[in-house]
C-alpha cells in the first residue's frame, strides 16, 4: 500500500512537472519572433499582425532572402507601399545607400516619401544623395517620377541644382521629355531659358524633339503677336471689301513684292 502511494505521488509529481513544461515551452512559442510571420503581414497587409510583431522586439532591418535576393523588411514595406506599416520604424531602420532610395522615389508616391520625410525629420532628405553626383530630384528628372518632386522640393532641392555632369535637373527633365514634371515646373515659374552649365537650355532641348506635344509645350513660351484685326487692316490699307477674300494681303509686307513701295502711311504698324 505503502509502494503505491509512493507510486502514485511520484506520477502526480511527473504529470505537474510535463504539464508546467509544455505550458512554459507555448507561453515562450508565443514570443518567439518569426520573420515569416512579418512577411506575410506586410504581404497581406496585415497591419495589426505586423504591430504584434515589432512590440514583441521585431527588427525591420531583419534581412532575409526573397526570390534569391537578400532584402530586408524596411525594403519589403517600400516595395508593396505599406504607409501605415512605416510607423512602427524610426530614423536609424532607413538605410542611406543609392539603392534604396533609388527604390523609394521609383514608388513615385507622395504619401510615402511624405511618411518616410516625417520620419527623417528634421534631417533634410538632401542629404541623402542617389550618389556623388545626383540627388534624389536628379534620379526624379530622368525618371519622370513627377508625384514626389513636390517633396523632395520642400527638402532644399530645386529645378536648377546641378548634378556630375553640369545637367540642371529642369534640362534632365526635358531630355528624357518628362512632360508631366516639366509641366509642374512651368506652374512653379522655373526658367525654361537658364542655362545649366553645359550651355543647355530646357526650351532649346525641347525644340529638338520630335513628339508634337513636346514641341507644343516648347513654342508656348515664345512670345506671340496680336494678329491685327480685319476692320482695322483694311481702314489702313483701303482695301475694297471685295478684296477681302483674297487672303495674299495678310502676307508681311516685306515678303510681298508689290507692296515693296508701300509707305508707312498705310502699313499695317503705322500709327
Amino acid at each position: 500500500m505503502k509502494k503505491q502511494y509512493k507510486w502514485g505521488l511520484g506520477v502526480l509529481v511527473a504529470s505537474i512537472l510535463i504539464s508546467g513544461l509544455m505550458f512554459l515551452k507555448k507561453d515562450q512559442s508565443s514570443t518567439v519572433l518569426n520573420i515569416d510571420d512579418a512577411i506575410l503581414a506586410i504581404i497581406k497587409n496585415d497591419e495589426a499582425k505586423f504591430v504584434d510583431y515589432m512590440k514583441r522586439g521585431g527588427d525591420v532591418k531583419a534581412e532575409f532572402s526573397l526570390d534569391g535576393k537578400s532584402t530586408s523588411l524596411v525594403e519589403l514595406i517600400i516595395q508593396y507601399e505599406r504607409i501605415n506599416f512605416l510607423k512602427t520604424i524610426d530614423v536609424n531602420d532607413l538605410r542611406t545607400d543609392k539603392v534604396f532610395w533609388k527604390n523609394i522615389v521609383a514608388k513615385n508616391n507622395s504619401a510615402l516619401l511624405t511618411t518616410i520625410k516625417k520620419i527623417l525629420d528634421p534631417v533634410e532628405l538632401d542629404k541623402f544623395r542617389y550618389d556623388l553626383d545626383r540627388h534624389l530630384l536628379h534620379v526624379s528628372s530622368v525618371s519622370c517620377f513627377h508625384q514626389v518632386v513636390p517633396i523632395l522640393e520642400k527638402s532644399k532641392m530645386k529645378w536648377s541644382d546641378l548634378d556630375g555632369s553640369g545637367a540642371s535637373a529642369l534640362t534632365l527633365a526635358a531630355e528624357h521629355e518628362c512632360l508631366n514634371l516639366l509641366s509642374y515646373w512651368k506652374l512653379q515659374k522655373a526658367d525654361f531659358f537658364h542655362k545649366d552649365k553645359r550651355g543647355q537650355t530646357a526650351h532649346a532641348i525641347l525644340l529638338k524633339k520630335k513628339d508634337p506635344a513636346l514641341l507644343a509645350f516648347a513654342q508656348s513660351f515664345e512670345p506671340t503677336r496680336t494678329a491685327a484685326s480685319v476692320p482695322n487692316f483694311y481702314n489702313k490699307r483701303k482695301i475694297p471689301k471685295a478684296k477681302l477674300a483674297d487672303r495674299s494681303h495678310l502676307i508681311e509686307p516685306e515678303l510681298r513684292p508689290d507692296d515693296a513701295n508701300e509707305t508707312s502711311e498705310f502699313s499695317e504698324f503705322s500709327d
